[in-house]
């Protein structure tokens, strides 16, 4: 799964500027987050500094364009810059460049958000949609909105449930 595109939420879970929601998918856990200009960003929901789970809640509102890891305090932008290193010792070899955070791929389509684990080799949405938006032009999947979310944990082979909510 982790090598296409994945619908992980609705952008209107992502409505406002720094807000961010965690999707776990088999071992990987990215967060995606909204910046002040509107578009969206994602990133592997780790920090590479000691491999810390930047953002533990599920989703919520950034208080500042910034993600902190809690473990250290290291600092990113909104891009995945690294801009702030309290308590590191300065060292002459350390270079921020090279601890940016890891890019998770995003885009949307009728108001879905889609990752992918590629970052930026993944191939273009669009490519991978082929003919699918021309053939659901009509369904107006933007105008929808969740009424109701509902998670269960349900010990069972995936497949089986699959197949039998499809029915």
């Amino acid at each position: 799964f982790l090598n296409r595109w994945i619908v992980v939420a609705r952008s209107e879970e992502l409505a406002a500027p720094r807000s961010y929601r965690v999707v776990e998918l088999g071992t990987q856990s990215a967060v995606i987050v909204r910046r002040e200009d509107g578009s969206l960003r994602a990133f592997h929901n780790t920090c590479p500094h000691r491999g810390s789970i930047l953002c533990t809640e599920t989703s919520g509102q950034l208080s500042r364009e910034r993600l902190v890891c809690p473990y250290h305090n290291w600092t990113y932008d909104l891009d995945g810059r690294l801009i702030a290193t309290p308590r590191r010792m300065p060292t002459p070899d350390f270079d921020e460049k090279n601890f940016s955070l890891y890019e998770v791929a995003v885009d949307t389509w009728g108001g879905f958000v889609f990752v992918h684990f590629a970052g930026a080799s993944a191939p273009p949405l669009h490519r991978e949609l082929a003919q699918l938006p021309t053939r659901f032009a009509r369904y107006g999947f933007d105008s929808l909105r969740i009424g109701k979310r509902i998670v269960l944990d349900v010990k069972a082979n995936w497949k089986l449930l699959v197949e039998n909510f499809s029915e």
